[in-house]
């Protein structure tokens, strides 16, 4: 017997993806936009249509984003399905939808901007990549990002004039991001052995590297603990590139490491202030100092 939407998605939390992702548009466009459908289905549905939205069934889905009464979870994955479709810019851009209170929906208009090219979004997505929050920061860098891609890079920076602080959303990180690729892929573990190989060609006698996590006895972090010698000595080495640091800075671990490739974070550097990250620390988003971000432990 053939399987139905329903039999695909028999309650919230147990979705077949695969299987709705192989269903017939047509159906799953119908499904999607009928209010009478749970929320969760629908939702299913419409992220189960990307890249395949039936043409016919794009003016009753246009209508099912625009529906304010409509839960915002299918108003959002909606939207994110029809973020190329131009006629949708005068709606976003209108001032009511600044008015639209349903959760998530400020964030998905503005990271649709972004999408269509909307220059005049940039302001807005500016604040919104400085927000404290994960998923709002990662829609207005996403949004960002896309409107870079479509306008050109300096285009986006000229609509940053800098009179707000998140304007200014520290213009170090997002001109390295929106100019720049990001480094390749690096190993943890290759450096691990290249940093235990270095002790022990020192003959520092390394012991065999810990997490930051078990070191300290929970939590999770950015760091490998090596102890060496015969007393309590410590080295870190960072999982976030090839850094290096040490309680005591002893000179010979430090020439050591420096010799395999690594960079001692001294007591100078470590201690320089970062600003403009928002990376959550101990229940604050304060300012962090350069030893803590590379070298980062969160019980």
């Amino acid at each position: 017997m053939a399987k139905t939407i329903k039999m695909l998605s028999p309650e919230a939390g147990r979705t077949d993806t695969a299987g709705l992702r192989a269903f017939d548009a047509d159906a799953l466009a119908r499904c999607a936009a009928d209010a009478a459908q749970p929320w969760w289905r629908r939702q299913s549905c419409a992220e189960a249509l990307a890249g395949r939205v039936p043409e016919r069934r794009v003016p009753e889905l246009i209508a099912r984003v625009q529906d304010t009464g409509d839960v915002s979870h299918v108003r959002i994955a909606l939207l994110d399905l029809l973020a190329d479709r131009p006629e949708l810019l005068p709606w976003l851009r209108h001032e009511d939808r600044q008015q639209d209170g349903a959760y998530g929906m400020a964030e998905a208009v503005l990271g649709a901007r972004g999408a269509l090219g909307d220059l005049t979004a940039a302001g807005a997505l500016a604040a919104l990549a400085f927000s404290p929050w994960h998923h709002r920061r990662k829609t207005g860098e996403a949004g960002l990002d896309a409107l870079a891609a479509r306008c050109g890079a300096e285009a986006v920076l000229a609509e940053l004039d800098g009179a707000r602080p998140e304007e200014r959303s520290d213009p170090r990180w997002r001109i390295e991001a929106v100019c720049t690729q990001p480094p390749p892929a690096s190993d943890p573990a290759e450096r691990l052995l290249r940093a235990t190989a270095a002790l022990t060609a020192a003959g520092l006698a390394p012991r065999p590297p810990v997490s930051c996590g078990e070191d300290n006895g929970s939590g999770d972090g950015t760091y490998h603990v090596i102890g060496y010698g015969t007393s309590d000595s410590t080295v870190f080495i960072s999982t976030l590139g090839r850094f290096a640091t040490g309680d005591d800075d002893d000179p010979d671990v430090r020439r050591a490491l420096e010799s395999a490739g690594f960079r001692w974070i001294d007591r100078a550097v470590g201690s320089t202030e970062v600003t403009g990250l928002c990376v959550y620390y101990f229940g604050s988003r304060d300012p962090l100092k350069v030893d803590t971000l590379l070298f980062y432990w969160q019980d």
